[in-house]
């Protein structure tokens, strides 16, 4: 299991409110499967929508394995434990502030997407769905996304 790492957050107005701030020191994305299958999530309210893993910044005082059980279950409905993630990937981006993203991976085997808790939209507007491994760069928004994919199989 991977241990957390002590970030110092750099918090923005959220939304142009004070009172909700979100934490840019880090943020995450959740490679979700089962056997040949993964999860989606595309924000309907971007405007132009693609299709992604789920995922999002960590807010204060979160470590970044709790801020992905977080938001799969905010944009996907699906619940997860922290001892259930693998960290597949870290990386320092520097765009649109300096941050850690992680990247975890978590394998449901024989459970079903519904049976966690799966919905069609998430609370936050999310449009979720489910798509074999294979499925073509077209259909996942990064290229990154498959490798990660790759290693989750091979954990």
């Amino acid at each position: 299991m991977y241990t957390s790492l002590e970030l110092q957050p750099l918090t923005i107005a959220n939304g142009g409110s004070m009172s909700q701030r979100k934490d840019l020191s880090a943020a995450v994305t959740v490679a979700v499967m089962n056997f040949e299958k993964t999860l989606l999530v595309r924000d309907l309210k971007h405007a132009n929508p693609q299709w992604k893993f789920p995922g999002g910044g960590k807010e204060p005082g979160e470590t970044p394995e709790e801020a992905a059980v977080r938001e799969l279950h905010e944009e996907a409905g699906v619940k997860i434990s922290v001892d259930e993630l693998v960290l597949l990937d870290k990386e320092m981006r520097k765009k649109p502030s300096r941050h850690r993203h992680f990247f975890f991976g978590v394998d449901i085997g024989e459970d079903s997407f519904l049976s966690r808790g799966l919905k069609k939209f998430g609370e936050t507007g999310e449009e979720t769905k489910v798509v074999p491994l294979d499925a073509t760069p077209e259909t996942i928004e990064l290229e990154q996304q498959l490798r990660l994919l790759k290693k989750l199989r091979a954990v």
